[in-house]
């Protein structure tokens, strides 16, 4: 949805995804079955990030995340000062929890997309799919990492500018 609206609106779309720790740092850390979770990621690079985007002085250069690989890659997006919109998704950008509540004066306006849960799960076990995890393997994934994460997610809905329903349709 945030790339739709990027397109439409001709911003740039910089995603939290980009600051996932790496696999290898998951794994040592004993992280990688809850990859996903606030602490998966290189949350006070990121709040620096959105800080830097805040008033561009020169050209930002941002990480994207590449799903076939399942890692961060650095470096692959540019927002350049002339930018007037910048479009930053993520789950952790209302979480009042440290270092993401540093982003509350951050952002103009925050939108919590509103999914039911059965809609979120079949998609996102189809996601883990789609990238290579067995339907068995996405269902215990989801399960054990997403969906806690999307309850602590759902805490901060509270503290969104805006609450968006997007459509479900039954290809959704």
């Amino acid at each position: 949805m945030a790339g739709e609206l990027g397109n439409e609106l001709g911003a740039p779309v910089v995603p939290m995804d980009g600051f996932h720790l790496p696999n290898a740092t998951l794994a040592a850390r004993g992280h990688l079955d809850i990859k996903g979770a606030p602490e998966t990621f290189a949350a006070d690079e990121f709040v620096e990030l959105m800080l830097a985007l805040r008033k561009p002085a020169a050209v930002v250069h941002c990480p994207t995340f590449d799903r076939t690989s399942d890692e961060p890659v650095p470096d692959q997006l540019r927002v350049v000062p002339a930018d007037a919109i910048v479009i930053v998704e993520g789950n952790y950008l209302l979480l009042d929890e440290q270092p993401w509540v540093q982003l509350a004066d951050v952002f103009d306006d925050v939108a919590y997309l509103e999914t039911p849960s059965e809609v979120r799960i079949e998609r996102l076990i189809d996601r883990h799919v789609e990238f290579g995890c067995g339907r068995r393997e996405a269902l215990e994934f989801v399960h054990r990492s997403d969906e806690v994460n999307a309850q602590r997610i759902e805490s901060s809905r509270s503290r969104a500018d805006l609450l968006v329903s997007p459509p479900v349709s039954a290809s959704s």
